[in-house]
């Protein structure tokens, strides 16, 4: 009886299996080829194992290699779900600002694997555009921001891949910068009479933010009431161009109290145009800077506005109140931003406090050793 060949089915054909893996569930993962000519069938085989190897040291899973003659997942690409998802984000009429900073990422951040399709997509291969992101001088906060999008996109595509498992780089918080007093003095004598003194002075003394400054209009200030109305802001859009919208949450729309020293100032700088300022907030930025460099100081607007609100935990004011009048959503924020100068407060209050009980103690005591004597 002649001897069956290696390989060789009753049928005569070829089979050869090629290893590609384990699983994730721990089972061993092959692939058949089978054919009348072996030939062909080897060179299939061998082109299919070369084909596992490269994926696999590209960082494929073995479960989402595909099966021979199958294709990588056609136009399905990372970058197709990243502009797929910012169209979603369009319909859900997100801020024109936010929208803009999307349309960077879903063209500019992810480049490395915007031809990967998204069903062979794998951590390792988000980590290593982490990594070269990392490398090309972006920041924790900005890589952190683009995870973020990315992860929104895949959770409809690929529910399966937790981008929680990636190693992000983390950032030191800086400690805010708040101008002192004898330095606010020299800018706002550096400013006055020119078209930064009312922007300055509205994020000095009421905490507004560089946007809300723009989008700010006469009508929405009552000088009379003393009041001014927050609810609008001056943003740039996707096209470059900028828009109004409305505050940044819905705690920033709010009516704040006016210092009764900037009722003049704002009546002196009330003019025909409807709007308080003309400025952008592009052009607050560089004339801010301007302003500084002038005076050899350092700093950003936004310094004004944690200006304003140490001036209030200086005063003493409830938490409540800062978050309200600083337009913040959360106490949260309140405590993680100013939670340093909230402390030192704090230090100063309790230190009065110790003070007061030991003035009525030493008194009590006072009396006591008093009394003693006399009996």
């Amino acid at each position: 009886m002649p001897r069956k060949k290696k390989n060789t089915l009753p049928s005569g054909n070829v089979r050869l299996r090629v290893y590609v893996g384990r699983r994730a569930d721990g089972t061993l993962r092959y692939e058949s080829f089978t054919g009348p000519d072996k030939r062909e069938i080897t060179r299939a085989a061998d082109e299919y194992r070369e084909r596992v190897h490269r994926l696999l040291a590209e960082g494929y899973s073995v479960d989402l290699i595909p099966k021979p003659g199958e294709d990588m997942g056609g136009s399905d690409t990372v970058g197709s779900l990243l502009e797929m998802w910012l169209d979603t984000c369009r319909v859900q009429q997100l801020s024109p600002s936010t929208l803009r900073q999307y349309a960077v990422i879903a063209k500019k951040s992810f480049s490395s694997i915007a031809s990967v399709p998204v069903r062979v997509l794998t951590l390792p291969m988000i980590q290593a555009a982490v990594n070269q992101r990392y490398k090309a001088g972006r920041s924790p906060k900005t890589i952190r921001n683009e995870i973020a999008f990315l992860n929104s996109a895949l959770k409809q595509a690929r529910p399966d891949l937790r981008l929680d498992a990636l190693r992000l780089p983390t950032g030191t918080r800086q400690k805010i910068a708040i101008p002192s007093s004898e330095d606010m003095i020299r800018i706002l004598e550096a400013a006055e009479g020119g078209p930064m003194y009312v922007p300055i002075c509205l994020a000095a003394f009421m905490g507004l933010r560089r946007s809300e400054i723009c989008g700010l209009r006469w009508n929405d200030i009552n000088l009379k009431e003393r009041t001014l109305h927050v609810h609008s802001a001056l943003v740039r859009g996707e096209s470059g161009t900028y828009v109004a919208k409305g505050t940044k949450t819905r705690a920033g729309d709010r009516i704040l109290a006016i210092p009764s020293a900037l009722v003049p100032i704002l009546a002196n700088a009330r003019g025909i145009d409807p709007r308080v300022t003309q400025l952008t907030p592009a052009a607050i930025t560089c004339r801010y800077e301007e302003i500084l460099a002038a005076l050899e100081l350092t700093g950003r607007f936004h310094d004004l506005r944690h200006f304003h609100a140490s001036a209030m935990i200086a005063a003493g004011a409830p938490d409540t109140y800062i978050m309200a009048d600083m337009g913040h959503a959360s106490m949260d924020m309140v405590r993680r931003v100013y939670g340093h100068v909230m402390e030192e407060r704090r230090a100063i209050i309790n230190q009065a406090v110790d003070e007061q009980t030991g003035t009525f103690l030493s008194a009590d005591m006072s009396r006591n050793m008093s009394r003693g004597g006399n009996s």
